[in-house]
């Protein structure tokens, strides 16, 4: 009787504390890129600029040790038989609320011109616990967008 009471106790005790242990929001990501980038006067720079929305992720951010977000992007524009191209990143804040990026993206190769450009982004979200077990959220946009300015 001793023993069935000790591990009913033991049973009931474990359900508590585990009851009592906060759960984690999931964790969310999402991106948009706007559908105009401004080219530099020396045309070597496009600014691609979008919103976002991720987390919650405890803070202080970015990039806080195994807890992290970044958002990417890269941009491809034909211009004549070669492709311009380039890509950046930056740290993200995810506190669930919306948010705005500016990434300064450079040529590689060849001078960005005006007109119609393709832009590829992708955030990225991870938070660990103490034990390593990580959860993970990802956006990813593929849009055309138009580059102006740099007369």
């Amino acid at each position: 009787m001793r023993a069935t009471w000790l591990t009913i106790s033991s049973i009931v005790i474990g359900v508590l504390a585990l009851s009592a242990t906060p759960a984690r929001a999931a964790l969310s990501a999402s991106l948009t890129i706007d559908p105009v980038a401004t080219r530099t006067t020396d045309r070597l720079v496009v600014i691609v600029t979008g919103s976002y929305t991720c987390g919650p992720v405890p803070q202080p951010q970015p990039n806080e040790g195994s807890n992290f977000a970044d958002i990417f992007v890269s941009v491809e524009q034909a211009s004549g038989r070669s492709i311009a191209q380039g890509e950046n990143g930056v740290f993200a804040v995810c506190d669930g609320n919306p948010q705005t990026f500016e990434i300064s993206i450079h040529s590689e190769n060849i001078p960005w011109h005006g007109g119609q450009a393709r832009a590829i982004g992708a955030l990225f979200v991870q938070q660990c616990d103490e034990f390593f077990n990580c959860e993970s959220a990802r956006s990813d946009v593929d849009v055309q967008i138009k580059l102006q300015g740099g007369k």
